[in-house]
């Protein structure tokens, strides 16, 4: 499991704006500002299944036009005033995308006790004591987090999936 931020648009190369000389308020251009910022919280599967992805927008309500396309059946979204993790949310991604798989894919195999193994960096938002209490109560859970400045290498989100959508 892991998240990525996608900071902001892509800042135009030139500008056009009409401006009022006498205007003591320098003129804003918002695609420069971070009020853009979203991150996407994805979970890849030992056998490449994907859990259904949570995006954490500064918006708090989406466009009318969204709500009738495929967006929200196939993403978790989820409010933060600058759209990074937060606490709160990592404690709704556990609770409403994590347990929910964990159980639908013990139930498939018919086996209650089926090992699980998470892991994920050592983000302080991921770690607390609200967390940590979830994860005990599931069982035969165990939460493996990676040290500070991991490579791609042991965090695959980083370069195949946030790496793609990026570019």
């Amino acid at each position: 499991m892991d998240e990525s931020g996608f900071a902001r648009r892509i800042i135009e190369k030139s500008k056009s704006c009409i401006v009022y000389k006498q205007c003591e308020v320098d003129p804003y251009f918002r695609s420069a500002s971070d009020h853009y910022h979203i991150s996407i919280v994805s979970c890849i599967t030992a056998n490449c299944d994907s859990l259904k992805p949570m995006v954490i927008t500064p918006r708090k309500t989406l466009d009318c036009d969204c709500q009738e396309t495929f967006i929200l059946r196939a993403l978790e979204i989820e409010y933060s005033k600058k759209g990074y993790m937060t606490i709160e949310i990592m404690l709704s991604w556990v609770q409403k995308i994590l347990i929910l798989y964990i159980a639908d894919v013990r139930e498939e195999l018919n086996d209650n006790d089926f090992p699980v193994v998470l892991l994920m960096d050592s983000l302080t938002s991921h770690f607390n004591n609200g967390i940590l209490e979830i994860f005990n109560e599931i069982p035969n859970f165990l939460c493996i987090p990676l040290p500070a400045h991991s490579s791609h290498l042991t965090q695959p989100n980083d370069m195949y999936l946030f790496g793609v959508m990026k570019n």
